[in-house]
């Protein structure tokens, strides 16, 4: 007979269902309700209280684990609402996707890009590509999308992976005057910080996301805010958002989509 499959996708998740069980043997047996004979426990208030206070943290810890399966947002700041889809990119490659208009940056020989095609219940087909050299890849937003100002994607990151934007930037007190700069967003939480490893004109800032929810048990969904992301970074010397020119992914990463979306309503 087949062992069924526990839901619990996570070490804290099994943590909260140990510390119930073990809260509901102490409440059971300070109530007298089982004996165990080998097992030396006394009855009583003070058992079934501490059984009690067991429970209910081990609860917590599942309703924890519960509300993530379930796919309920993250406490984010990013926008609630869907604004209107102008392109999306999937990643359904069955080959590189070097042969689907993206190109690379920081890398000469492409053969130590590794492209790992993924089939997945829930998103259909993605892609996971790493390297064991520093990499980019990079795709210009075709004219009709330019105007997006949020990008959307579904997406695992692992450790060192970020997804940047090139935006095309206006001073906000001389509109002749026009410039670019790169918005690294990776998975954390702080404030944004100037990163200045571009050439580009006004440089890079790294803007720290976290997921608005789940797809499914396994996947991420994000939402990147690029007039937010501006306001905290380029803004604060006076540009404003032009137009989104390209997106570049660094790292080891699983990609199922991104989208780029108009202005929320």
């Amino acid at each position: 007979m087949p062992v069924p499959e526990i839901p619990i996708p996570s070490s804290f998740g099994y943590v909260g269902a140990f510390l119930f069980l073990v809260g509901a043997f102490l409440v059971l047996t300070g109530f007298g309700i089982i004996k165990v004979d080998k097992v030396t426990v006394a009855r009583g208030r003070q058992t079934w209280a501490f059984g009690l206070i067991f429970s209910v943290v081990g609860v917590l810890f599942l309703l924890f684990d519960v509300w993530k399966v379930n796919g309920l947002p993250f406490v984010t700041t990013t926008p609630t609402v869907t604004p209107t889809p102008l392109y999306t990119i999937d990643f359904n490659y069955s080959d590189s996707p070097l042969n689907h208009g993206w190109e690379t940056v920081d890398i000469t020989d492409t053969t130590q890009l590794v492209v790992e095609p993924i089939v997945d219940e829930v998103v259909g087909n993605a892609i996971h590509l790493s390297s064991s050299v520093w990499y980019g890849i990079d795709f210009n937003i075709p004219q009709p999308a330019q105007s997006a100002t949020v990008v959307e994607f579904v997406v695992d990151f692992n450790k060192g992976a970020s997804i940047y934007t090139l935006v095309r930037l206006q001073d906000s007190a001389n509109t002749q005057s026009i410039s670019a700069g790169w918005i690294k967003f990776s998975l954390g939480q702080g404030v944004p910080r100037n990163v200045g490893t571009s050439l580009v004109d006004q440089g890079e800032w790294e803007v720290f996301i976290q997921p608005v929810s789940h797809e499914g048990k396994e996947w991420f969904l994000y939402r990147a805010d690029l007039m937010k992301a501006i306001e905290q970074t380029f803004g604060k010397n006076g540009w404003q958002f032009l137009q989104l020119k390209e997106i570049r992914v660094r790292g080891d990463l699983v990609l199922d989509r991104i989208s780029l979306l108009g202005a929320i309503p």
